[in-house]
């Protein structure tokens, strides 16, 4: 039933705002932008973009099917298709041949149990998780950033004079102290915990 107050919105601020409202309400969940009153398909047939319209339509065919207990949606990502399925534990999309399984909604499992490749993939996981946590500790342990542009380095052997790559600066990988200081002031400009710290000594004169 189409609202009884006189519209005081313009035509473009109407398309606007059932543009957000079809992305992000339910199909039986959209309203009038002046009052409470829930809108129509044929108002917003009315109202709305050409284009905004069409995905109201999409969106109602598939709550309409979706309320069909027997009708399940491919899970494939690459598609949109669903089809009815009574019975069998294996859907098989009759469109993108994709099957899953319908007793624990994952991708299908041949030759193994629901439990079995439930197991499979929390030792999977956990196998990732562990591969990251030592990965993470390496890096830290064997990789430091360039003290001028932070980038990221990995240092594998020979001499602890460094060079990055990407900005060619110059650097103790020890204490990240520059070469630049270092060539011209000797190693008393490396930092004073490094193994190549050595303090700058007068010269005592000759009697």
């Amino acid at each position: 039933q189409r609202c009884s107050h006189d519209m005081v919105i313009c035509g473009p601020c109407w398309q606007s705002w059932l543009e957000v409202q079809v992305a992000t309400q339910h199909v039986g969940n959209i309203y009038c932008a002046q009052c409470d009153s829930r809108l129509g398909r044929d108002e917003i047939q009315d109202l709305a973009a050409d284009v905004v319209y069409g995905q109201y339509v999409d969106a109602e065919v598939r709550a309409m099917l979706t309320s069909n207990p027997d009708f399940v949606w491919c899970q494939s990502g690459n598609c949109t298709h669903g089809q009815l399925h009574t019975g069998d534990d294996i859907f098989r999309c009759g469109s993108c041949g994709y099957k899953h399984c319908m007793l624990c909604d994952v991708v299908w499992h041949a030759g193994e149990t629901c439990g079995d490749h439930h197991a499979k993939i929390v030792h999977q996981k956990q196998h990732r998780q562990r591969a990251e946590i030592s990965s993470e500790s390496w890096i830290k342990t064997y990789a430091k950033q360039c003290p001028w542009c932070r980038r990221k380095i990995q240092k594998d052997g020979g001499c602890d004079h460094m060079t990055c790559r990407v900005c060619r600066h110059q650097f103790c990988w020890v204490c990240l102290a520059s070469y630049n200081n270092v060539l011209r002031l000797g190693n008393q400009k490396h930092k004073k915990s490094c193994i190549y710290y050595r303090p700058w000594l007068k010269r005592r004169r000759g009697l």
